[in-house]
């Protein structure tokens, strides 16, 4: 977890544990039940509430990777790529235990309730999502960049491996192949072609020199992905994700550097 994001962290939760406080100092503990609107008439309890809520939202927000959208959209710090999976521990869940054990020791029975469900939500594992997003460098090329629509494919084929939607990152990054031979090969060209001859269709395009690696394994790329559309029985693992990510983000970049 980097600095800046430990700094929000403590603010979020020292903001909520004031708020949390100036409402029960106002209210007692029967500020719980109460509706939004009834904050509205006490001005001090109206202004308490706000930072309650802003800071359960600032407490989510954190907890979303976002390191890689800013890489998608405008490269910053690309030459410079931290690879933080490799150099930090995170502890995002060990943040949530921290809040719950200061509400324990403050007496705040609806905050330890509230902040355990949370931590104990089914498939919730913050640290496993930065973990694994901080292990993708940014999608960047310089100059002109790639078409819009291939930074929110990937993008969306980013994050549903970071979720753990492994099959869907498959599947997502077959069509951005897919995408990028119908555009290079032109309408007419592509219209009859299946994904595999369009594949090597465009090798031949190439010289003997650019045919490189990148090139070929978008074959495996879209054998993978055909399993998994077609069958059940098979399901791409994270390492599978991880590896079909990186080979579709080398195309891209191969492509359109």
């Amino acid at each position: 977890m980097t600095d800046s994001r430990n700094n929000d962290w403590a603010d979020a939760i020292g903001l909520l544990l004031g708020s949390i406080k100036k409402l029960e100092n106002i209210y007692g503990e029967s500020w719980i039940g109460k509706n939004p609107e009834e904050f509205s008439n006490n001005t001090e309890a109206k202004i308490a509430y706000e930072e309650y809520v802003m800071s359960i939202l600032d407490i989510r927000k954190n907890m979303r990777p976002d390191t890689i959208v800013p890489g998608i959209i405008n490269g910053q710090n690309i030459d410079i790529f931290r690879k933080l999976s490799q150099e930090k521990e995170y502890c995002v869940a060990g943040y949530i235990q921290k809040a719950i054990n200061t509400c324990k020791d403050c007496d705040n029975e609806e905050g330890v309730r509230l902040l355990s469900f949370l931590l104990n939500l089914p498939y919730f594992d913050p640290d496993t999502w930065l973990k694994k997003e901080d292990a993708l460098p940014p999608l960047y090329v310089r100059g002109a960049g790639v078409p819009k629509w291939i930074e929110n494919r990937y993008r969306e084929a980013v994050y549903t491996y970071v979720y753990g939607f492994n099959n869907a990152t498959v599947a997502l990054c077959r069509s951005i192949i897919e995408g990028i031979l119908k555009i290079k090969l032109e309408g007419k060209t592509a219209k009859n072609l299946k994904l595999h001859e369009m594949i090597n269709y465009f090798t031949k395009t190439l010289k003997e020199h650019e045919r490189t690696p990148v090139v070929w394994n978008t074959h495996k790329i879209k054998e993978l992905a055909d399993d998994v559309l077609h069958d059940l029985k098979t399901s791409a693992q994270n390492k599978d994700a991880l590896r079909i990510l990186s080979g579709t983000r080398d195309f891209v970049v191969y492509v359109y550097k």
